[in-house]
């Protein structure tokens, strides 16, 4: 089976994609729904952050998103210990989903796929690109609670032109779905043949 890491920094367009992938029968491994429900079913993993930054990540017990947003984008050290005690829980749940997986590939959502050093997992690499100014412009019509937040992500993350460099494929998402499901459509027939 052929596994396709898909990544691309906030605002890209990777859930877009990732479904437009799921509508043709692919099967999707989503980290961040990993990580969302590792954080709420698991009481110690919380501790065991809390524990790390000696800082409160909880609120009446339950992970709370905004402490946890802000611990990440406070400092690097910070960012660097929360991925330490998540990154390799959450792999380890994602090479129990792909044992599982019965399809002739198999794409995996990582948004920090380079910044977390996951790229060797993986047979190929998807990067989902736009221009700066859609990628602001798509943060800024997202969840007005957490806008800032999600800009401030974007400011650290690494830039595509590195990223270039290190993906097999890339998907450049600033046209039409239209042009985005014609994209999808071409890689799904190359990942069905698996093509490495």
């Amino acid at each position: 089976m052929l596994t396709v890491a898909i990544t691309g920094n906030a605002g890209s367009g990777k859930t877009t994609i990732c479904e437009l992938f799921q509508n043709l029968g692919a099967t999707i491994i989503s980290t961040d729904e990993i990580n969302r429900i590792l954080l709420q079913s698991s009481g110690f993993l919380i501790k065991l952050l809390e524990q790390a930054l000696d800082q409160t990540l909880s609120t009446d017990g339950k992970p709370d998103k905004d402490k946890i947003w802000k611990a990440i984008i406070s400092s690097p050290d910070k960012r660097e210990t929360i991925e330490s005690v998540l990154h390799p829980v959450i792999m380890q749940n994602v090479n129990l989903q792909l044992d599982l997986c019965r399809s002739t590939y198999c794409l995996v959502e990582v948004p920090l796929l380079f910044e977390a050093g996951l790229e060797n997992y993986f047979d190929r690499i998807l990067l989902i690109t736009a221009s700066h100014s859609v990628l602001k412009n798509r943060l800024n019509n997202r969840d007005q609670a957490h806008r800032g937040n999600l800009i401030d992500i974007l400011d650290t993350q690494m830039t595509d032109r590195i990223k270039f460099a290190l993906s097999d494929d890339i998907i450049f998402n600033d046209g039409t779905l239209d042009v985005l499901d014609r994209q999808v459509s071409l890689l799904h027939q190359r990942y069905i043949k698996g093509n490495k």
